[in-house]
C-alpha cells in the first residue's frame, strides 16, 4: 500500500498556496532560532524566491499575501535599509511584487495576468512610490500543451512540475520534513503517471498519459 500522503487529499489551488506560502515563510526566520534541518529548509525556501523572482534574495525579508484581491500568493520582497513613513509608522519599501498564479489542472483565464498586473501597479504606486519591479509567475503543476504562448500574454516566469522537482530532488535528501518529502512524492507520481503512456497499452492511457 502506497504511503498516507496529504497531497493526495489536499489536491486544490488553495491547499497548493498553502504549501507555497508555508515555504516561503521559512526565510523570514532568524538562522540561530533554526534547527539545523528548518535552516535547510530556509535555503530551499531562499532558493525557490529566487527562480519566482529572478534575482538573488540575500537577507532580506519577504511578506507574505494569500489570496491579496484573488491573486493565489503576493510576495513582496522588502528592501532592507529603505523606508517609507505613513502614520508615523515605518514601512519597508518594497523592492519587487512576486505575482504567483497557481494552477493544478486548469489554466489562466479572464485575462488573469493583466488583471492581478494593473491591481499591483496601483498599489505600487499608492504604498510604494512605485519603488517595485514586478513579475508575474505561472506556477502549474500538470502538464499544458502550449506554456510559451504564456510569454506574449504578460507573463515572467513560467514554473512547470519538473522545475520544482528538480529543485526538491536538490535539497530533500539534506534534511527531514515530512511536508516536503509528501509534496515531492505527490509530484514525482504526478510525473511517473504523465509518463506512463511509454509502458501502457493505448486502450490504458488516462488524461495524464
Amino acid at each position: 500500500m502506497e504511503r498516507n500522503n496529504i497531497f493526495n487529499f489536499a489536491t486544490s489551488e488553495l491547499s497548493q498556496d498553502a504549501f507555497i506560502c508555508w515555504l516561503c515563510n521559512w526565510v523570514n526566520f532568524d538562522d540561530n532560532d533554526l534547527s539545523e534541518d528548518e535552516k535547510k529548509l530556509k535555503e530551499l525556501a531562499t532558493d525557490f524566491i529566487e527562480k519566482m523572482s529572478g534575482e538573488k534574495l540575500g537577507d532580506r525579508k519577504v511578506n507574505i499575501k494569500r489570496q491579496y484581491q484573488k491573486i493565489d500568493v503576493l510576495l513582496e520582497i522588502q528592501n532592507k535599509t529603505e523606508f517609507i513613513t505613513k502614520e508615523d509608522e515605518k514601512i519597508p519599501v518594497v523592492d519587487m511584487y512576486v505575482i504567483i498564479e497557481d494552477k493544478v489542472g486548469t489554466g489562466l483565464h479572464s485575462n488573469q495576468q493583466k488583471t492581478y498586473r494593473d491591481i499591483i501597479s496601483e498599489k505600487n504606486k499608492e504604498d510604494n512610490g512605485n519603488k517595485a519591479e514586478i513579475k508575474v509567475v505561472y506556477y502549474k503543476i500538470y502538464d499544458e500543451d502550449n506554456m510559451e504562448r504564456l510569454k506574449e500574454d504578460g507573463v515572467d516566469i513560467i514554473f512547470q512540475r519538473k522545475d520544482m522537482l528538480a529543485l526538491l530532488e536538490k535539497y530533500k535528501n539534506s534534511f527531514n520534513n515530512i511536508l516536503v518529502e509528501d509534496y515531492y512524492n505527490y509530484l514525482n507520481n504526478i510525473e511517473k503517471d504523465v509518463n506512463s503512456y511509454k509502458d501502457k497499452k493505448l486502450e490504458d492511457w488516462n488524461s495524464n498519459c
